[in-house]
């Protein structure tokens, strides 16, 4: 008896070392594990996700797209630096939806990793999965002519 409240309090210890305040914010309220967001065939757009980081020291994290690379791809860097105590630095991820596109709907999924610098002996990350879906949209010929013309 004595030996399993020993064990439990040893993995009770241990987890508490590894939990992470870093997160994040989604540009999309999602609906059953996914969110769901809305792009015009032939254009671009940028659709902004938020990291925030609660730790008492400053991290770093690596953004990857994992599903959807021929559609979506991380502007600029894909390490990203994140200051201890913050919770607004945008991650802008640009979807274009090819002109000849036949799919009505594509599936994205982010990774956002955070980077160990120095790991000796074994290590352990964290890492945040983030998937939504991509709904393709045709804009009539007034709404194209209102894009072009203001």
């Amino acid at each position: 008896m004595l030996f399993k409240i020993i064990n439990i309090l040893v993995i009770l210890v241990l987890s508490s070392l590894i939990v992470s305040a870093f997160g994040v914010t989604l540009p999309y309220h999602p609906e059953k594990g996914f969110g769901e967001v809305g792009a015009v065939r032939g254009l671009s757009q940028e659709i902004i996700f938020q990291l925030q980081n609660g730790e008492e020291e400053d991290i770093k994290v690596k953004a990857v797209v994992a599903e959807g690379q021929e559609i979506a791809e991380i502007v600029g860097t894909d390490e990203i630096f994140i200051p201890k105590k913050t919770k607004d630095i945008q991650v802008p991820i640009k979807v274009t939806i090819p002109r000849k596109s036949i799919e009505d709907r594509y599936l994205i999924r982010l990774h956002f990793t955070k980077i160990v610098d120095s790991p000796g002996g074994t290590s352990l990350t964290s890492g945040i999965e983030q998937r939504f879906y991509v709904n393709v949209v045709d804009l009539s010929f007034w709404q194209r002519l209102n894009r072009i013309v203001p």
